[in-house]
């Protein structure tokens, strides 16, 4: 399958045995479980089902499982999830205004 998708797809199988292939796109720590954000890779962007699923990962033994979540934990998954998201846009944005006000600095041309 990861050689059809990319590394960053994964397989999930239903409980009635019907596959599924999600697009990776992070993980997030809340209340000591890992929860994995992701997005369909079959469904059009512009279809209104489109968006994030949120699964918690659980462990059985050695086998990971991932897990449906309620909707309360989802929502506030998603809050942090979209708060590193903006974190990480804000500090690419200042580390490009910074650059850009460096080389705007004729002093720094010596």
């Amino acid at each position: 399958m990861d050689e059809e998708y990319g590394s960053n797809y994964i397989s999930l199988t239903d409980d009635n045995g019907e596959e599924y292939v999600f697009e990776f796109v992070d993980t997030v720590d809340y209340n000591g479980s890992e929860y994995y954000i992701l997005l369909p890779a079959d469904m059009d962007e512009d279809d209104p089902e489109f968006g994030y699923i949120i699964m918690e990962n659980t462990k059985e033994g050695e086998d990971d499982y991932l897990v449906s979540i309620e909707d309360s934990i989802a929502e506030k998954v998603y809050d942090i999830f979209m708060q590193e998201l903006y974190a990480e846009d804000e500090e690419e944005t200042d580390g490009d205004e910074e650059g850009a006000e460096e080389a705007e600095d004729p002093e720094n041309n010596g």
